[in-house]
This record gives C-alpha cells, sequence and structure tokens, in this order.
C-alpha cells in the first residue's frame, strides 16, 4: 500500500522503508562502490492515470477505486562513471529489497535510465 497524496506518496506496512531519503548505492560488477544517493520525493499515478495513459478508460463501476493510487514513483539520480561493465542498485540500507544490475549496454539504450519496481 501507499501512504501520502498524489505529491509525496511513499510505501506502508511492509514497504515502509521506501520512503523520500531512502538510500540508493550504486556498485560495479565487482562490487566496488560507484556512488551513493537518496530516493526523491514520491509522485503517485491513480488507476485513472494510468489507464489513461495506455488510451484506456476505466471500466464502469471502477470510481471506488478510481483516484486510489496505482503506484508511487521515487525518483533518485546520481553520476557514475561510464566505464563499468555492470551496474548494480540497491535500494535500502538494509540490502533486504535485493539488487538489481544492468549492463552498459542496457543503460546507455535508455538514456541512462534505470527502472526499477519493487511489488507487484
Amino acid at each position: 500500500g501507499f501512504d501520502g497524496g498524489k505529491s509525496n506518496c511513499s510505501g506502508t506496512g511492509g514497504y515502509s522503508d521506501l520512503d523520500s531519503g531512502a538510500q540508493v548505492t550504486i556498485k560495479n560488477g565487482d562490487g566496488k562502490m560507484l556512488a551513493s544517493t537518496e530516493l526523491g520525493p514520491g509522485r503517485g499515478e491513480t488507476w485513472t492515470e494510468v489507464f489513461a495513459a495506455k488510451g484506456l478508460t476505466m471500466p464502469s463501476g471502477s470510481s471506488s477505486f478510481a483516484s486510489d493510487l496505482y503506484r508511487c514513483i521515487l525518483p533518485f539520480e546520481t553520476k557514475v562513471p561510464k566505464g563499468e561493465k555492470f551496474y548494480s542498485i540497491t535500494v535500502g540500507s538494509s540490502g533486504r529489497r535485493g539488487t538489481v544490475s544492468f549492463t552498459k549496454e542496457e543503460l546507455a539504450k535508455n538514456g541512462w535510465t534505470a527502472d526499477v519496481t519493487i511489488g507487484s
């Protein structure tokens, strides 16, 4: 679940560690630290917005959850050296969220943007 409104959402319950200020670390393929930063303020997207982005309208009878948050996007930004083969991103200081790895080619193809999704 999510806490807060569209302009400053965060995770709740088992996801309460996903909030503005949570640590993000980026390492290379050998485990060497390349950069560290923090998650920024969350930006929520409602079910209606997600449907509209896909060119769809909400099904009839769905008004009860149309304005509920579908997801909460917590951005982060930092500088990393471009010469590494792999980049591993860990969100949260405990590491319990696991690590997501990207190749240099994947990041370059995606404009050096890494999308990390947690939850369903």
